[in-house]
This record gives C-alpha cells, structure tokens and sequence, in this order.
C-alpha cells in the first residue's frame, strides 16, 4: 500500500518529486499564491491541500529555503545531518568510569548504614545524591541517563531510610516517592518496588494506613517475580488492612505474602553485585513481627503476644552486635499494648521503659508506638502512679529528642 502524504504538504511533496529545474518553477509558483484558499463551493471537490496556510507548509519544509540544485547536493546534505544526528546521540560529559565509581559508592554507603549514626551519614548520602543531580543536568546519553537515574533513586531510597532513623517521616516520605520517581523514568523495577516498601511503612507510622496500603499494593506491581521484595510488600499490606480492621483482607494478604516466601529460591538475589539486604532482618522474622504488630491492631492480644513473645526469642538467639535496637523496643512495645488488653498494666509499663532506651528521637517509629502504649495506658488505667511516669517519660522523650531537622 503507498505511503499516505498528508493533505497538507501534497504540493509541496509533489513538487519535489520533480526535475530540480521544474521543482524550483512549481515550488516559486507556490509561494506566489496567497496564504488561504477560497473555500470549494457546494458541489465542487475541495483542491488537495485546501484550505491549508501554505506559509505553514513552507515552515515545515524548513522556512522557505531553495530547493537542492541537484539530487546530489540533497544526499551530501543528508549525510552530513545524520553524521551530526550521530555524533549528538554519543555526545556525554560524563567520563570513562564515571558511572561505575557512582555504583561502588552506592554499594559503600548501604553498607554504612549498618555501623554509622544516621545524623553523620545522612548529610554524606545527601551530598553524593545532589552531585549525581548535576550529572544528571548535565548533557549524557539516554543509556547513561537510565543507569544515573536509577543510582539517584537508590541514594534517595537509603535517604528515605535515614530520615525515618531520625524521626522525620514526612521527609522519608517525601525521598521515598523521588525514589520510586527516579526509579520509574529509569524502569528499574527493583528500586520502585523498594520505594514502596518504605513509603509504605512511614504512612503506617503516620497514621496513615489508606496510604501505606496503597504504597503496598503499588509496589507490588514492581516487585520482581521471586524476589523477598514482594512478599515484604504484601506484608506491609497485611499491616495497613490490619490498621484498618480489614480482618479477611489482611489474613489473605498475610497468608499470600507467607506463600510467596515459601516459594523463594535458596540463593538470595543481588544488588549492584552485593546481597539485596545486608540491613535487613531475615524475611521470615519479619512476618512475625508484622504478625505481632498487626494483631495488635486487630484488637486479637493474645495472638498479638504470642508473636511478640516470638519475636523477641529470635532476637534474643541473635549475636548481640547485630541486633536491631528498633525491631528490639518496637516488639517490646507489642507485648506491653497485648500485656495492657490483658489487664497487666505493670508488665506493660516497664516494657515499655524497656523499649525507650533505645532513646529514639521524637517521631521515630518507637517513639510514634510509645506513644501508642502510652495512650491504651491512659486511657484504661489512668490512676496508676507506673502510668503516669511513663506518661511523663514519653513526652519528656519529645522535648529532650525533638525530630532532626
């Protein structure tokens, strides 16, 4: 089937099909016409190209400029723009080994996270995040542009992690959505599903669980097929229908994520050549802490401690220097909201002393779920002297640790 010209440009398409000597008569009669055609009377078909602004045809072919003085001078002219089409398309300021160096500094600082203060790191992360953001405005090529995208998004999903560690959740919110954002334009799945993960989790600390389970199911999407990222997701699901007191919704989310995980290869993935989640508790673990907070919030306390109960048994068999201080004082507080259900106000109150000394400052996920016992505390035993202290302990923790800025 011949190609279809459109309507507007058939004169001018027509005409430079001819002689170049013919071309240039019939191309100079065009430009003597008026701009506007009259319009076809009834009854009468409509000129090829009517009612067509044939100044705006001509800005199309290149505002007007003579037609090649022979089909030879068009083929050099030809050569020559495609020779610069090229070169354009290679054209980069970014340097031989640039962007594996970008790589082992992303690998470097993910390992940080696990031994340095999040306050020290996170002015580190930061700084390399604004220079790969000058890269990136700077001229590369679209295979370069995906691999600095997708390195940004990761230097911002370990921000996200960083300012969730210093009580800032709406600014760990806010990275984790330029991750996911990053990651998206770089169709880096991986990191997306990732950046889910974390938004996700801040949500459900604020108070936002329509949020999280939003964050939850989107990421989802991403998560590679038999990678720990989709069962982690449908866990986090799992917690916001929980949150919501969708007790169907979350048994099948959990019982789903729990699936998934079981049908995870041996060999754990890789991540810029390095194992997906050094900073991670195992997946297994994992559920069951999610299983304890979600029956929590389930109004269930007796299943609530027992998994709370559990949970602090696999990290009491941990080696002392790789436990988390967080997940540690997060599953005391736990057992201390179960232990409060089950009118045992005492027990509940020094477990929950327990978990604040870790310290967290104002807005951290411990300190959001101190404040969680602490409001169950009041509200049923509010007469009680243990009460009280952890009361004042909870707000003193505010004006002692206020959110990093």
């Amino acid at each position: 089937m011949p190609i279809r010209q459109p309507s507007a440009a058939i004169p001018l398409y027509n005409a430079l099909r001819k002689a170049p000597e013919q071309a240039r008569a019939e191309l100079e009669a065009l430009r003597s016409q008026p701009d506007t055609v009259e319009p076809a009377k009834d009854g009468e078909a409509a000129e090829a190209g009517g009612f067509t602004n044939r100044r705006e045809v001509f800005k199309l072919a290149g505002a007007g400029a003579a037609a090649p003085a022979a089909a030879s001078d068009l083929l050099a002219e030809a050569t020559a723009e495609v020779t610069e089409f090229t070169r354009r398309a290679g054209e980069s300021s970014v340097g031989p080994g640039m962007l594996a160096q970008v790589e082992l500094v992303v690998i470097d600082l993910n390992h940080l996270y696990l031994h340095t203060p999040p306050a020290e790191l996170f002015d580190v992360v930061r700084w390399y995040r604004r220079q790969i953001d000058e890269v990136i405005t700077r001229p590369h090529t679209l295979r370069q542009g995906r691999d600095l995208y997708s390195y940004a998004g990761w230097l911002s999903e370990l921000l996200a992690r960083l300012a969730r560690d210093l009580g800032t959740l709406a600014l760990a919110e806010a990275y984790g959505i330029d991750a996911y954002q990053h990651g998206w334009q770089a169709e880096d799945h991986e990191l997306c599903a990732w950046a889910m993960r974390w938004k996700a989790s801040n949500a459900l600390y604020n108070h936002r669980p329509e949020a999280a389970l939003s964050a939850a199911l989107k990421g989802a999407t991403h998560a590679p097929t038999r990678h720990p990222i989709g069962p982690l997701l449908l866990a986090q699901a799992a917690r916001a229908y929980a949150r919501l007191n969708r007790w169907e919704d979350f048994e099948s989310a959990l019982r789903e994520a729990m699936d998934l995980h079981e049908r995870l290869p041996a060999r754990s993935p890789t991540r810029f050549g390095q194992d997906v989640s050094p900073d991670l508790v195992p997946l297994p673990d994992q559920l069951v802490d999610y299983a304890a907070s979600s029956y929590v919030w389930l109004g269930l306390a007796k299943d609530a401690q027992r998994y709370a109960e559990h949970t602090l048994q696999l990290i009491n068999a941990e080696p002392a220097d790789s436990r988390s201080p967080s997940r540690e004082a997060i599953a005391r507080i736990d057992l201390g909201l179960a232990r409060t259900a089950l009118a045992a106000p005492d027990e509940a109150c020094a477990l929950g002393h327990q978990a604040l000394s870790c310290e967290p400052p104002a807005g951290h996920p411990v300190h959001v779920r101190a404040l969680e016992l602490d409001a169950l505390l009041q509200r049923r035993y509010p007469d009680l002297p243990q009460v009280a202290a952890f009361h004042e302990r909870c707000h003193l923790l505010t004006r002692v640790h206020p959110p990093s800025p």
